[in-house]
């Protein structure tokens, strides 16, 4: 009897095993992806896509498109979870923040 009439859910032949971390990232990204793309190579795409996020965030508040509060939100968001990917996307959020307020005080 093969796995597909034992679960009734195909599977396919090259499908990564499943563990714990599989979960969390395929909630993020299609589960497509994961026979696409190897584990660290989704971590970078995900990385690079809150960078994206946030620098579309601070982009639309420099043109006050959003309100105050969306990036106060951004950043109470990331000090939830402090590692190394926060605090580098909050460092450059900051930067960003930091520089607009300097240019449009004077």
């Amino acid at each position: 009897m093969d796995e597909t009439q034992q679960t009734g859910v195909p599977v396919l032949p090259n499908a990564p095993p499943k563990d714990s971390n599989e979960t969390s990232i395929s909630s993020d990204f299609n589960k497509q992806m994961l026979h696409v793309f190897d584990k660290s190579e989704i971590k970078f795409r995900m990385k690079e896509q809150m960078f994206g996020n946030m620098h579309l965030i601070v982009e639309l508040y420099k043109y006050h498109q959003i309100k105050c509060n969306i990036i106060t939100m951004c950043i109470d968001d990331m000090f939830e979870e402090i590692n190394c990917q926060n605090v580098e996307i909050l460092c450059q959020m900051l930067k960003k923040l930091a520089s607009y307020q300097v240019l449009t005080s004077k």
